[in-house]
This record gives structure tokens, C-alpha cells and sequence, in this order.
């Protein structure tokens, strides 16, 4: 039952019963999704049970045959079963069988395929129900706010309005629930169809990740199956409108203005304003134009309009929003059908559609007289700027003779008018327009015309702000702004003194005075008379000469007013560190002041505090540093007071004194002390002598902290080393601490050649280290011994043993040993020891196996040869035995030994090796990415004189780049033609071959480019370009593919 319907919850009480998704290794129960939330909950302690696919054997996933009890490793086809070797042998002789994890990639990539659409169909409804969701929420937004409102305006007098207050909720909460409660079934109805596909994308996404092949083989159908099911049982999603915010919703209208007419007759509900109406009656069609008017009950409602209008339904172009009830469409079609439709907004940023309406325009008669489409507009220019009128008629402007004029004036074309046209657009450009080219300018074309006027926009007024200006008892400093947009040349300012008359009006005098080319927004006025009225203008200067004055703006300067002087001065101060220093003066009346540390502003140090009583100024330095110490200034802005401040230092000492250091030889000796401030200075000295910064000696300040450090220590470093501080102006004082630096020889590590283990190619070496200091990891270095002298030594690095086995040596031969400690001076003595003779019958490795590296579903191939023939030899797999099978195979051919790895995977990765007797050799295998680009020789566009080539690549590739090989095509292998010539640095998964032989074939290869490397190539395409001067037809196209 469990193998039809899958693994079924252990736990659920439902029925039916669902199917499990998780099985608890610990617990040996299968849940569902469910009970699994239930029985283990996120952040408890049965979180640490180990959980699995859903399996009835949780202790494995290794599938044996019931009958033979065999590894299941094969796929019978006809029987759609798995088997083992024995099964197929036997029952299963003449049956088409496959290896399991063939049919395993399969099914995994029917069933990806199958999870895929249903996952889209998950998307799908995620957006559907987001839709619904939102719709929702607008409407509910719409109704509360609607609801608050009401709420709001019948507070003031509720115990008036209350019955009608209560009947309008009424009402707003019924047609509330009626346009929600229609979207909340639908998102209900989508949602558990939801519920139940994302189960089944769950429970086979879990199944995806099964690992063992025979177990996802026998449940893949079913899960197939599950997966399809739920598939075709989601339903496709209807009611597409709900997803829309409904037009025409009740809105809250009240008018307060007259409390008893609200009670008895305005207080009710209404919905939207109704949205325009498209007057198809008044509307009129011509051939390239559609001149659309429409009707709105109320037009205060709504604060403009626009025209949308589209032949096809994904092609919409709209008419910019107008004031105006009337819109043209220009630039038609002849005979064309399109859909128009009209957009208000109204003053909340509603948009209202009006119903769309289908207008035909008209098939053009050659016979008929030319009649303008599109009118010429008014046109508002500055001055000495250019001006361009532009309209349209039925027929192409260089078959029409049109008639320019202005105010009945002919216009003929010269430096100051240019008549162009363009299609059916014709145009006058009005060069360099002054006062006397303003009017009506009229283009007549046989019976049609049309007219629009021209005029000069005059620049706009710079404004005085009078908040920004700034007063003083002889100067004013005027202020105004100009429009961001606009370009000045300059500025003119005009002022004249105001006398005050009866009433107190002011007057101004007929004399101006005028500063002329100010360049900023700004002026002082400097020589004013003391409390005194003056008036400001501000005219601009620009390209079309000096704009009119701005608005006056009176202001008055301050009555003068004598310096203020200091009653009490600033006194020198001496404190000592870390105490406060207070700084004060007083001055004849309140002024404002600034404080400065030697004419410059005070930094910024919550340190500095500063107080203002009335005429009393007071400046506070807390936590007083050496820094500090300088001359203050309370500065008025005419008159000033100093006073200096001497600060006392505090004697700097040592918190943490040096200590004596002990290191090994060629090591690193680190001397450091602590000092009592962060800006004292230091030296150092050995033996007297001043120790200087450079390559082995290395002088440090982090703060307080100095340090020595001594790189390379030699016997010769060793001595009495001294750290003195340095007065910071004056000799070097007393202080100082001193420490010894001593050096230790470590003992060097010993081989012990009696207790070496010699064989015919391997030494064990073993040594002793008589200082435990220089750890346990260590290098053995060898090479070959001829007399007197060695060969080239090779390493054997990060030995954490007291002993080292070195293999791979010749037999009867003399080596040379070295052991040194890491990171640690001293190395062992050499020693000298010898591989004994070959003992297998005088049989030895002639040649060794060598490292392979393949890419992956590839062949490895290792090979040896001994010194004699019929060797009886072993292959093992990091010294596991290997036996002959579908996966290896091992030949003999004389004294020549292989072993072959066929569809090398990462599993493959190891170390193999050849025993011979008491003799080896081994050599490892590293796989890499096998997978390359793959040619799409559909998707190729040829031409006669160039190629487009289109490829994919594989899922799960980390190619950065792609080469591109090609030759013309002598042979079927890549290496058939060794002129191949490549395209580098491809960053797309095509590419442009120019530059081709016309009816030539070309043999093409694609390789991708990773950070590791390049990959192999992809399979060889043979394309032959077209002939030359053949034109390409649509379904006329010839392509000649050779797949190599």
C-alpha cells in the first residue's frame, strides 16, 4: 500500500491519512508537515532529532534485493522496476536494463520539470491573491476613510445626528462587506488550492533530495504522479476583475454650512462622481485626425482630463492633460480603427474613465480639396528668441502651396522667416522675435486656414526678501531671490530716502540712487544716514535688455549706537593639568561676543563651556591639557580683551616598566612599557647606544604603549636595553626603565638510525627532539646519496609525528635524511641510509603510476610496468581492494599493468595503487568540471560572408568567459585541422564570426573559462556559409549542420 501511495504520517489522526514528509531518525516515526510542527516545534530541544526523507528504514537508504540480498544497481526498462546483478542474470536476461543512477537522472529531471510548472502555478496564484489582497485593502482604506470622516463631522453635533449617523455607518458597512466579502472567498477558494500544491511542491522537492538511487526510483512514479495530479487539479484563475479597485464606491458627502439642513436632507451617501462622457455626436473624423469632445455633469469635480487612444491593445499613447473638454488626435492613420477613451482626475488624484469609444478615421480621396488637420497654437516667446509654428494637412507638404501671413501681411521666406515642411507638417520659424513681429499669423492652404497669435513672455521681477535683508545703523545689506530657471546678466539696485508724513505715510524722494553690475543676489549699501527709512528696487539685466523694477520694500537703518568696552578685562591664568580654568569679563551693555584661542575660533570640545549673564561673559576649560595652553580672546567686533594661559605638565612615569625577554635564536623579542601620557616621547637604547628605526629594528607608539621589536635575533642582541623619556622641552630627565634581553640555542632534532625501518622502496625514519620548545610539527628532507654529494632534495612538510614512513624510493639505493623543527632554529644531522634489494623474486616497478586528472563523466587510465612479466599484482582505492565491475577494469598486457576508471565522478577522487609483493606505487586522481558549452545549430544565423553562433551552458557552470575555435573543416576531430584560429573574452552566450569565406564549411568549437581553468570543448559544429549575393527569404533558408 505505502509503495502506491508513498510514506504515509505515523502520527495523523485524519482520514485519509496524509502523506509524511519527514521522518525522525531518533523518534523512527514518519510526520507530515502537520504533525511535525506539532511534535517538533522550532526552539525546543527536540530540534536536535536528526530528520530525513520519508522513509519506513530511517537507520539506511541503501536498498537490498529481498531475494538475493544484493545492492539494487540496475533498471529494468520493460518491467519498470529496479534489480539487482543476480535478478538481471536470471529473470531478467533478455530485458532492456540500465544502471540505476541513469534512470535515477532521468526520472529526477521528469519530475524537476513537473515541479517546475506547478511551482508557476504557485506564483501565479501568489500574485492573483496579492492582487485580491490589495483590492481589499484599498477598499477598506476608501470605507474607513470615509467612516472617519462621517465620525469627525458628526461629533460637533451628535445629539442631533445620531439616528442619522447610525443609518449612514449602516449603509457603509453593508456595501463594505459586500465588495470584500466576494474577494475574501476568492482568496479563501485560491488559497487552499494554494495549501495544497505548495504540499505537493514540498513533499517532492524533500524527494529531489533523496541521495540514493534505487530508494528515489521507487518512489518517483508515485511522486510523480502526486505532482501531475495536483497539477491538473489547480484551477486556472477566473475573476480577473476582482483584482481591480471597483470604480463608482460610496463616498461620505457633507455639508455642514446650515446644521438643520443636514439633518433633514443633505446628510445621505453618494457614490464617486460620474465619469465623463465621450459625445460621439459632436466628435469629428478625418483622415489623420479625431477632434473628441465628452460631457461631465459637474466639471468643478474634476481638475483636468486626458485622452488615452491605442490601435492594439498593448500600444496606449495619450493626449496631454487639458483644462478643456476638447482633445485632438493628430498624426492618424488614414482608415484606421481606433479605441479613445477619456481619463479625468479629480482634485483627490482619482482617475475617472469614461466607456471606451471605437472612432474610424477616414480613407484619404485623392480628390479632395487640402484642409488643415491639426491647427497652429498660440505662442508665448521671450524676447530676441526664436519662434515655431507647425500644422498638419491631408496631404503631403510638398504637394501643398501654403500662404503665411501675419495680420493679413504676405511672409516671405528670408533671415527673418523660414518656411520648412516635413510629411504632411508644415512650419514657420520666426527668427529673433522683437515687439514688432508680435500678431496673428495665419496659414491658408485652398479653402482651409488657420490662425494663432504671437506674443513676448516678459521675464519675471527679481523679489526683495525682506526677511533675509540685513539692517545696521550706517549700512543695509538688500537681499532678493530670482526663479531658478531664469538667466541673469546682472543686477541694478536703486534706493532713495523716505521722509514720514502726516498719517504716517512715507514718502520717498524723486532722487534715486543706483548701484549698477552686481553680479549676487545681494548689496551692501554702505554711507545710510542712522535710523533712517529707505526704499528698495531690484531691476535684471539681460539678453533682451533691463526688466521693469521689482516691488519696493521700505527699511530703515538702527540708531547709532557707541562701541561697547570692556568694564573688567580678561587676567592671565596658570592652572596645572587636569584642573579647570575659568576666563571672565564684563562689558559697558549686552553685546554679542566670540571667543578665540590665538585669533583663531575655539575647536570644538565639550571641554570649552561658555556662559552669558546679562553683560558678564564667562569662558570654562575643564580637565585642563598641555594643548591648551595659549592666549584667549573675548572679541565684541570692534573692541577686544586677551589673557594667556600657561599650563603646568605633570611629570610623566612609567605604569608598566620593561621586562627582561628570553627568545630563541633567529626568533622575534618583543620589548614594550607603558608610559602615564599618550603625547610623551621616548628613546631607546642598548648598552648606552641610541637604538635607531630600520630593518631589524622596530620602533612602535600605539598610545601610551611603546614597544621594541627585534627581528633575526642574534647571540650579538643580547644586552641590558633601556627606555628613557624625553622632557617635551627640555634635556632628557631621570626616568627610565631598563630590561635584559638573554638568548636561548635550541636543541636540534636527532635521527635514529638504528631504529629506521628499511624496505626495497620505503624508510622509516625515527628521531628524537631533546628540546620540547620546537613543537611537534616537522619537515623531513631526502634526496639521493652519490658519495659526496646528494641529488635534489624534496620535502615532507607538517609532520606532527616523531616519525615519517618515505615512500616511493628505489630499491637498494642510498638516501640522505634531514629532519628540522617548523618555524624553529636547528636542523637534525644528516643520515645516511640505504633501501634494501628487491626480495619479490627480483621484481620491481620499472615505471611508477603518475597523478591523472580527467574531467568528470570521462576515463582515467593508470599504468605501470614491473620488471618481469605474469607479476601477480593488486589495485586498491585508498587501500580498499578493487575487484573488476562496470566501474573499473583491469588489464595485463605483458608487464605493463592498467587500471581504467570509467565515468569519473568527485566519488572517484582518491589515491589508487599497484602492489607487486611487498612493493608499490600510487598516484591520485582529481576530477574537474566536465561539462562545456553546448552548440545550438538551430538557433545559428548564417549569412554568406559571417556566422552567429548561439550555445547554452550547463546548470550548474562557473564559466567567467568563452573561447571560440573555428577553421574551415578538414576532418572530424578537433585536432584534424591545427589552424584553428579563437575568439577570447566572450562574455555572452553568442557570438558574431565576421570576415567568412562565401559557400565555405567551417568546422566551429565553443570552451567555457573558469577561475581553475578551461574547459574541455563542446561538441564540433561543421556550418557552411551561403553563396555569395544570396538573398535571405523568410522560410527560405538553407542550413547545412554537421554535428562532429
Amino acid at each position: 500500500m505505502d509503495d502506491d501511495l508513498g510514506v504515509q504520517c505515523d502520527v495523523c489522526q485524519d482520514d485519509p491519512v496524509k502523506l509524511a514528509t519527514k521522518t525522525c531518525v531518533k523518534c523512527e516515526l514518519c510526520y507530515c508537515e502537520e504533525c511535525l510542527n506539532l511534535t517538533h516545534p522550532p526552539g525546543r530541544p527536540l530540534t536536535g532529532h536528526q530528520l530525513i526523507a520519508p522513509t519506513r528504514d530511517p537507520k539506511s537508504n541503501i536498498v537490498r534485493c529481498q531475494e538475493h540480498n544484493e545492492i539494487i544497481s540496475l533498471y529494468c526498462e520493460d518491467d519498470d522496476t529496479v534489480v539487482c546483478p543476480t535478478c538481471h542474470v536470471r529473470s531478467h536476461k533478455h530485458h532492456r536494463v540500465i544502471p540505476t543512477d541513469e534512470k535515477y537522472r532521468q526520472m529526477k529531471a521528469t519530475l524537476k520539470d513537473s515541479v517546475k510548472s506547478l511551482v508557476n502555478v504557485n506564483s501565479t496564484y501568489v500574485q492573483h491573491i496579492g492582487k485580491l489582497r490589495s483590492v481589499c485593502d484599498g477598499i477598506q482604506g476608501h470605507f474607513d476613510k470615509q467612516e472617519g470622516s462621517v465620525k469627525k463631522e458628526f461629533s460637533e453635533v451628535k445629539s442631533l445626528v445620531q439616528k442619522k449617523e447610525k443609518d449612514m455607518l449602516t449603509t457603509i458597512d453593508k456595501e463594505r462587506r459586500e465588495k470584500v466579502e466576494v474577494r475574501q472567498h476568492q482568496i479563501d477558494h485560491y488559497r487552499r488550492t494554494l495549501e495544497n500544491t505548495t504540499a505537493a511542491v514540498s513533499f517532492a522537492q524533500e524527494a529531489l533530495r533523496e541521495r540514493g538511487q534505487a530508494s528515489f526510483l521507487q518512489k518517483a512514479h508515485m511522486i510523480d504522479k502526486k505532482v501531475k495530479s495536483a497539477l491538473d487539479a489547480a484551477p486556472p484563475i477566473q475573476d480577473t476583475e476582482l483584482t481591480e479597485m471597483p470604480d463608482n464606491l460610496f463616498e461620505a458627502n457633507l455639508d455642514l454650512s446650515d446644521i438643520a439642513s443636514i439633518i433633514n436632507n443633505k446628510a445621505s451617501l453618494s457614490k464617486a462622481p460620474p465619469p465623463p462622457e465621450i459625445c460621439k455626436s459632436q466628435c469629428i473624423v478625418g483622415e489623420s485626425s479625431i477632434s473628441i469632445r465628452w460631457h461631465v455633469p459637474d466639471p468643478s469635480v474634476y481638475r483636468d482630463y486626458q485622452v488615452q487612444y491605442s490601435t492594439l491593445p498593448d500600444v496606449v499613447r495619450s493626449t496631454p492633460r487639458t483644462f478643456e473638454r476638447l482633445a485632438v488626435l493628430e498624426s492618424l492613420s488614414p482608415g484606421t480603427t481606433y479605441t479613445c477613451t477619456v481619463r479625468a482626475r479629480d482634485k483627490d488624484g482619482t482617475i475617472h474613465c469614461s466607456k471606451p469609444v471605437d472612432f474610424k478615421t477616414k480613407e484619404p480621396d485623392p480628390n479632395a480639396p487640402v484642409r488643415v488637420t491639426s491647427f497652429l497654437t498660440d505662442l508665448e516667446v521671450r524676447g530676441l528668441a526664436d519662434a515655431k509654428f507647425t500644422c498638419a494637412t491631408t496631404k503631403p507638404a510638398g504637394e501643398v502651396q501654403p500662404k503665411w501671413s501675419c495680420d493679413g501681411t504676405m511672409i516671405k521666406p528670408g533671415s527673418k522667416y523660414e518656411m520648412t515642411h516635413e510629411g504632411k507638417t508644415l512650419s514657420l520659424i520666426v527668427r529673433n522675435v522683437q515687439a514688432s513681429d508680435t500678431g496673428e499669423y495665419t496659414c491658408e492652404v485652398d479653402d482651409s486656414k488657420t490662425c494663432a497669435q504671437l506674443s513676448i513672455k516678459e521675464p519675471p521681477l527679481p523679489a526683495i526678501n525682506i526677511q533675509k535683508c540685513e539692517v545696521e545703523d550706517s549700512a543695509i545689506v538688500v537681499r532678493w531671490s530670482v526663479p531658478e530657471d531664469e538667466k541673469y546678466d546682472n543686477f541694478q539696485l536703486l534706493y532713495s530716502k523716505s521722509f514720514q508724513s502726516v498719517g504716517n505715510r512715507f514718502l520717498e524722494s524723486s532722487i534715486f540712487k543706483t548701484v549698477n553690475n552686481i553680479k549676487e543676489t545681494e548689496c551692501k549699501v554702505l554711507g545710510l544716514i542712522p535710523d533712517s527709512h529707505y526704499r528698495f528696487y531690484v531691476r535684471a539685466t539681460t539678453e533682451w535688455g533691463l526688466s521693469q523694477r521689482s516691488t519696493g520694500v521700505l527699511l530703515r537703518t538702527l540708531k547709532k549706537v557707541p562701541p561697547p568696552s570692556f568694564y573688567r578685562q580678561l587676567v592671565a591664568l596658570s592652572v596645572s593639568e587636569k584642573e579647570t580654568a575659568r576666563f571672565s569679563c564684563e562689558l559697558s551693555r549686552p553685546v554679542p561676543v566670540k571667543w578665540l584661542k590665538n585669533d583663531k575660533p575655539l575647536p570644538e570640545d565639550p571641554r570649552f563651556k561658555i556662559e552669558v549673564d546679562r553683560r558678564r561673559h564667562i569662558l570654562t576649560i575643564n580637565d585642563i591639557k598641555a594643548d591648551d595652553a595659549g592666549e584667549y580672546t573675548c572679541d565684541t567686533g570692534s573692541t577686544r580683551s586677551s589673557g594667556p594661559l600657561k599650563v603646568k605638565a605633570e611629570p610623566v612615569t612609567f605604569i608598566k616598566p620593561l621586562k627582561d625577554v628570553e627568545v630563541v635564536r633567529h626568533g622575534k623579542a618583543t620589548l614594550e612599557c607603558e608610559v602615564s601620557r599618550d603625547d610623551a616621547k621616548v628613546r631607546w637604547l642598548k648598552s648606552g647606544m641610541d637604538v635607531q628605526q630600520n630593518t631589524k629594528h622596530d620602533l612602535k607608539q600605539n598610545g601610551r604603549l611603546h614597544q621594541l621589536i627585534i627581528s633575526d635575533v642574534r647571540l650579538d642582541d643580547a644586552a641590558e636595553y633601556v627606555c628613557e623619556i624625553v622632557q617635551k622641552n627640555g634635556p632628557p630627565t631621570a626616568v627610565r626603565s631598563s630590561a635584559k634581553l638573554k638568548i636561548r640555542v635550541p636543541g636540534t632534532p636527532e635521527i635514529i638510525a638504528d631504529e629506521s625501518t628499511v624496505t626495497p622502496n620505503s624508510v622509516t625514519l625515527v628521531w628524537k627532539d631533546p628540546d620540547p620548545s620546537n613543537g611537534d610539527v616537522y619537515h623531513v628532507l631526502y634526496a639521493k646519496f652519490y658519495g659526496q654529494s646528494s641529488g635534489r632534495y624534496k620535502t615532507i612538510s607538517g609532520v606532527k609525528e616523531r616519525l615519517c614512513t618515505v615512500s616511493n624510493l628505489e630499491p637498494d639505493t642510498k638516501y640522505k635524511f634531514y629532519v628540522r623543527a617548523v618555524d624553529k632554529a636547528g636542523i637534525s644531522r644528516g643520515v645516511v641510509i640505504a633501501t634494501s634489494p628487491p626480495d619479490d623474486g627480483g621484481i620491481q616497478f620499472q615505471k611508477i603510476l603518475r597523478d591523472e586528472e580527467v574531467f568528470s563523466k570521462e576515463t582515467a587510465t593508470f599504468e605501470c610496468q614491473l620488471s618481469a612479466p605474469n607479476a601477480e599484482v593488486k589495485w586498491l582505492r585508498n587501500s580498499a581492494l578493487i575487484h573488476c565491475s562496470g566501474k573499473y577494469k583491469i588489464e595485463e598486457e605483458g608487464m605493463t599493468h592498467r587500471l581504467i576508471v570509467n565515468n569519473c565522478g568527485k566519488e572517484d577522487v582518491a589515491e589508487y595503487t599497484c602492489q607487486c609483493g611487498i612493493n608499490k606505487t600510487t598516484a591520485s586522481l582529481r576530477v574537474k568540471e566536465s561539462q562545456g558549452p553546448e552548440i545550438l545549430s538551430d538557433k545559428c544565423k548564417i549569412e554568406s560572408d559571417s556566422i552567429t553562433l548561439y550555445w547554452t551552458t550547463p546548470t550548474l557552470s562557473t564559466f567567467r568567459t568563452y573561447q571560440v575555435l573555428y577553421a574551415t573543416s578538414f576532418g572530424p576531430n578537433v585536432t584534424d585541422n591545427y589552424n584553428y584560429q579563437t575568439l577570447s573574452d566572450i562574455h555572452t552566450t553568442f557570438c558574431r564570426i565576421p570576415a567568412l569565406a562565401a559557400d565555405t564549411t567551417y568546422k566551429f568549437y565553443v570552451r567555457g573559462v573558469t577561475k581553475d581553468g578551461i574547459s574541455r570543448p563542446s561538441r564540433g559544429v561543421e556550418l557552411t556559409t551561403k553563396p555569395e549575393g544570396t538573398a535571405e527569404r523568410p522560410g527560405s533558408e538553407t542550413l547545412r549542420i554537421t554535428v562532429v
